[in-house]
C-alpha cells in the first residue's frame, strides 16, 4: 500500500472514530437556542392514503398557495399555481418551524428530475445557523416524499423546543407542495 493510500486510510479511520465519538455524546448536550413561542398546531393525516397514518402539522407557508414572507427563494425558485418550483441550481429555505423531541420527521409531496436534497438548519447561538443534510428524494411522478428523519429535533432538552428551517436544493427541475412535520406526541 502506498504512503498516500495509507494516509488516506488512516484519516478515514480517524474520521470514523470522530463521528462515532460525536454521535456518542447525548444530543441534548449540544446547546441550541430554545423557544417558547410554539403555537398549538392544526394536525391532519395527509399521507394516510399512502399508508402513513401519522399526524402532521403543515409548515408555515408550506402549502404554497402564495409566496410566504418567511421563505427564502433563490436561483429562480418561484411559487405559482399552488406549488414551489425549483429549477436546477435553485434553493428554498422555509420559515422557522418550532420542533421538539416529539416532532421527528418531515414529509412533503413532490415530483422532479434528478435528486432533491433536503437539509435542516438549526440555531446554536443567536445568528449562527448550522445546516445538516437529512434526506434525499428522487422521482418524476407526484408522490409523497420518503419519511425524512430531521435529527435536529433531538437537540433541545426533553420538553424544550427550538426553531429549525428546512432547505430544499434540487439537482434537476423539481416541484414540491404541502410540507409537513410529524408531531407524533401531539395527536
Amino acid at each position: 500500500m502506498s504512503l498516500n493510500r495509507l494516509t488516506r486510510a488512516a484519516l478515514g479511520v480517524a474520521g470514523a472514530f470522530a463521528v462515532s465519538a460525536a454521535l456518542a455524546v447525548p444530543a441534548h448536550a449540544v446547546s441550541v437556542v430554545p423557544t417558547t413561542e410554539c403555537a398549538t398546531p392544526v394536525i391532519t393525516q395527509p399521507f394516510a392514503e399512502w399508508g402513513d397514518g401519522n399526524w402532521y402539522k403543515r409548515v408555515d407557508g408550506g402549502a404554497f398557495e402564495e409566496v410566504s414572507a418567511g421563505w427564502t427563494l433563490t436561483g429562480g425558485a418561484t411559487v405559482a399555481d399552488g406549488v414551489l418550483s425549483l429549477p436546477a441550481g435553485a434553493s428554498a429555505v422555509s420559515a422557522p418551524v418550532c420542533v421538539g423531541h416529539d416532532e421527528p420527521t418531515l414529509r412533503f409531496f413532490g415530483a422532479g428530475q434528478g435528486g432533491l436534497t433536503v437539509a435542516i438548519q438549526f440555531q446554536l447561538l443567536p445568528g449562527l445557523w448550522i445546516t445538516l443534510p437529512v434526506g434525499r428524494d428522487t422521482g418524476a411522478a407526484w408522490k409523497p416524499s420518503p419519511i425524512i428523519h430531521m435529527l435536529a429535533n433531538y437537540l433541545p432538552a426533553p420538553g424544550d423546543y427550538t426553531n429549525v428551517r428546512f432547505v430544499f436544493t434540487p439537482s434537476g427541475d423539481w416541484q414540491i407542495d404541502d410540507v409537513y412535520v410529524d408531531p407524533r406526541a401531539r395527536a
